[in-house]
């Protein structure tokens, strides 16, 4: 029916008064139901426009009026709108797209894609990748994360279904399917919600990533070469700099109430993996050795070295006992580096009448010189690495030897 006034005009004779009466009720109890919006429309009122089918359903706001959505009065549904003239909630349809383009066709038919709209989507395949996906033939439109990046592989199951909004620009997946970590056995793991692992991904350190991937990890790794033996270094894969430790090697003590042998030198630098080159010669200094008859010095440690960068000099034999003051043998010369410390020098020795002293032999941060001993036995050797031989105390007893010298190559490299 058209559509009437709810105020009945004066004057109105009887028949023409409940006429009028009843149409207003009418227009009340059908919302307005007409071709045109009412002309007497009031703040809240209720228009149902039947000029097309489906028919809109429609609220005055006392400016303006907002489609709530649309009747289909033949497929007895309704429709709610965003409030712009397109569909908010849409029917679920089945998908007739392939993998990473998904093609739906809901009914009633959305006219247009609008911010906030919803959907929902069954796929029939599931996604390799990037995606996308057609509504009522409106254009493919972006399938998006939250953040904006495409789902990764397997985000979308053909097992799942999904809630996708509209943002404007593209269709936003609420439920992605989750990554689900898959082992490496060495050979590839099983295929799971995420990319199974290729062989050796373990073994190269790779990690699962944001978007389901398996990506090198990003970090430092630090790990230790240790030379006690002359030798070759050889950096470790993604060497990005080095702290090299360099100590020569411990002098001997000498001969009979002698003093301690002195220890080699320390020295440290920090090396870019651009410095160190593909390898360097790694040279380890000898231990000196104790004298073992009269009248002779313990020897002096050998130098160590790491190629020309870092170096350390060994510590100084000392002299046999013969006399009343035997000094104990000097520590190494500083080498070089960007730290490089002289090592310490062996202790005093010496003898006057009935009195006896030996010295110990110089200590470093790695080694122990060797101690005093009693009346009878011979100078006890250094332990650890590049210190000095301790002195003996009675006479013809050997010195004590001291200890090689070390190399330390601390690694940090890139993984």
């Amino acid at each position: 029916m058209t559509q009437a006034t709810s105020q009945i005009g004066a004057d109105q004779s009887g028949l023409a008064y409940r006429n009028a009466d009843n149409a207003g009720k009418q227009a009340i109890l059908n919302h307005h139901k007409g071709p045109t919006a009412p002309t007497y429309a009031e703040a809240g009122i209720i228009w149902l426009n039947d000029s097309a089918t489906p028919w809109t359903l429609n609220v005055y706001t006392g400016t303006s009026w907002i489609t709530l959505g649309e009747v289909n009065a033949t497929a007895n549904t309704f429709q709610p709108y965003d409030g712009t003239g397109a569909p908010r909630l849409l029917n679920f349809a089945a998908d007739t797209g392939a993998a990473n383009a998904y093609v739906l066709a809901p009914a009633p038919a959305a006219t247009a894609y609008a911010a906030g709209q919803i959907v929902t989507l069954k796929p029939a395949n599931a996604n390799t990748g990037a995606a996308t996906v057609n509504v009522n033939s409106l254009g493919s439109v972006s399938i998006k994360l939250l953040d904006g990046a495409n789902p990764a592989a397997n985000a979308l199951l053909a097992t799942g279904i999904y809630t996708l909004v509209h943002d404007g620009t593209d269709f936003i997946v609420l439920n992605p399917s989750l990554p689900a970590f898959t082992g490496d056995t060495g050979t590839g793991g099983a295929s799971g919600l995420v990319p199974a692992p290729a062989a050796g991904d373990a073994a190269a350190g790779k990690v699962l990533g944001a978007n389901g991937g398996w990506v090198a990890a990003a970090g430092i790794l630090v790990q230790r070469q240790v030379f006690t033996a002359s030798g070759t270094y050889t950096p470790s894969a993604g060497l990005l700099y080095a702290d090299v430790e360099v100590i020569g090697g411990g002098g001997g003590s000498g001969y009979t109430r002698s003093g301690g042998g002195g220890a080699g030198s320390y020295s440290k630098s920090v090396l870019t993996a651009a410095a160190i080159g593909s390898s360097q010669a790694v040279t380890i200094g000898a231990a000196g050795v104790g004298g073992a008859t009269s009248g002779t010095s313990g020897t002096n440690g050998g130098n160590s070295a790491f190629g020309t960068l870092v170096t350390a000099h060994g510590g100084n034999g000392s002299v046999s006992g013969s006399g009343y003051t035997v000094y104990g043998g000097a520590g190494g010369a500083a080498g070089t580096g960007n730290i490089a410390i002289a090592g310490q020098s062996g202790g005093l020795g010496g003898y006057y009448s009935a009195l006896e002293a030996a010295g110990a032999g110089g200590s470093t941060m790695y080694g122990a010189g060797g101690q005093i001993t009693d009346a009878t036995s011979t100078g006890i050797n250094a332990t650890g690495y590049g210190a000095g031989g301790g002195a003996s105390m009675e006479a013809s007893t050997a010195g004590g030897n001291g200890s090689a010298g070390i190399v330390i190559v601390t690694e940090y490299c890139a993984v």
